[in-house]
């Protein structure tokens, strides 16, 4: 089963998924990575999984709209998301940012 797993995970990161540069997630329909800025293209490495989960209080909710295309998304994080530009044309987001109870 691990093995699987693995050859699963390098299936995913060599179709692009990840970032070459900064090693962000990429969304299937991403042109460019929301965190640096980046193209598209496929990378050779596996990065560490390190998801954090909230235990306490709601989730904070960061909205980020695109100033190129207008393009909006929303990301539930505990206030790390640093996404700064578009993952649909590449041009610089526009951020707000909230606590709110789901």
């Amino acid at each position: 089963m691990k093995g699987r797993v693995s050859d699963m995970k390098r299936k995913k990161i060599f179709n692009g998924d990840m970032c070459a540069k900064c090693h962000a997630h990429l969304g299937e329909d991403d042109k460019f990575c929301r965190y640096c800025g980046s193209p598209r293209k496929p990378v050779a490495f596996v990065p560490a999984n390190n998801r954090v989960e909230c235990v306490y209080g709601p989730p904070f909710v960061t909205t980020h709209t695109c100033t190129g295309c207008g393009y909006s998304w929303t990301v539930d994080s505990l206030g790390i998301d640093r996404a700064g530009y578009c993952p649909k044309c590449g041009s610089e987001v526009r951020t707000e940012s909230e606590c709110k109870l789901k």
